[in-house]
């Protein structure tokens, strides 16, 4: 049954992203704890850490549990994240007792990951902490009203059967989420490319460039929006098409711009 917080709605405010690149801070000590708390087998669990995790003081004299934990307080920032995946992966795979009698119900073995996924994304939004794990893999996060928007295009995009939009707009979050650095230039053209490839479809122009199309086709997007579009080309072309040296964007710039090409590719779907 939920409990009195739960159940009446009642949460602090979600602090703000304070950790992106970088040392996870007291994620190292939780994630080991969650993963208890979700069931897992200490001994396991270690040597699962220890098979993940950079750790260059390994002793067989010494405790394998210990050395996990040294392990995760010791290992590059981004390794952590690697550890919480083969977490996940590792509920999923192994069977308790229980399990083994009762095979034809897998969702036992399944609330298990769910809840170390539930549990350690609470800990990370709670922490401000910019990553979150979504069906075990770990996700960049950023303002919620960004991911509503590129999912909820993408959906929209494959329901008018535009796959290839679609997709570059769901890269655009593949490209945020690599560790160490993510790929923000590569966010960004897939940005452009989502929404040129909705215009070239609905216009039927498949060779010209989005500021071709928009200038083309001027009642694309209602004024002033229109001219909003344009400049979000023009972002496009100079920090994903046509880098300069140094000239580049920063991941709030970037996740302010694949918001818009969801917004506007999601926008011009539904019309046409």
């Amino acid at each position: 049954m939920p409990i009195f917080s739960d159940r009446h709605g009642y949460e602090q405010p979600e602090p703000p992203i304070t950790v992106r690149e970088g040392d996870p801070g007291a994620l190292r000590q939780f994630v080991w704890s969650l993963a208890l708390n979700a069931g897992a087998d200490a001994v396991e669990l270690a040597e699962l850490v220890l098979d993940t995790v950079s750790y260059t003081h390994y002793d067989p004299e010494r405790a394998l549990i210990a050395m996990a934990q040294d392990a995760l307080l010791q290992c590059p920032w981004y390794q952590i994240y690697d550890a919480a995946e083969r977490i996940y992966g590792y509920f999923g795979l192994r069977k308790s007792v229980g399990e083994q009698v009762h095979s034809f119900m897998p969702a036992l073995r399944e609330s298990r990951a769910d809840r170390f996924q539930r549990d350690l994304n609470a800990f990370m939004r709670q922490a401000g902490i910019g990553w979150q794990m979504i069906q075990g893999k770990v996700e960049v996060r950023g303002p919620e009203a960004v991911e509503a928007a590129v999912h909820g295009a993408a959906d929209t995009l494959l329901q008018s059967g535009r796959n290839t939009a679609a997709n570059e707009l769901r890269e655009t979050l593949r490209d945020l989420s690599r560790r160490p650095t993510p790929d923000l230039t590569g966010a960004v053209q897939h940005a452009g490319a989502a929404l040129e490839c909705v215009a070239r479809d609905v216009t039927g122009d498949p060779k010209k460039t989005l500021g071709d199309i928009l200038k083309a086709h001027p009642g694309m997007f209602p004024r002033p929006l229109d001219e909003g579009a344009a400049k979000f080309w023009g972002f496009v072309s100079n920090y994903g098409r046509h880098v300069r040296e140094g000239h580049v964007a920063t991941i709030e710039d970037t996740l302010f711009v694949v918001g818009i090409a969801a917004s506007l590719s999601g926008f011009i779907a539904t019309r046409k």
